[in-house]
């Protein structure tokens, strides 16, 4: 979430949040999952606000 010093970021979060989704992300590293490279990525998840109403989700860790 860092490049172009989050403004692409930014950009797609709010266009996510105007079409009426909540989102969730976070940078997540292939070696966490026991790939042996590290490549660190960017994951988003967006769900439908009116489907997903009341979910708490968060993102699996190393």
């Amino acid at each position: 979430m860092y490049y172009n010093k989050g403004k692409t970021y930014d950009i797609i979060a709010n266009q996510l949040e105007n079409q009426g989704y909540n989102i969730w992300a976070d940078i997540l590293n292939s070696s966490y999952f026991g790939i042996p490279q590290s490549r660190p990525r960017v994951y988003i998840l967006a769900l439908e606000k009116n489907t997903f109403k009341n979910l708490k989700f968060e993102f699996t860790k190393k």
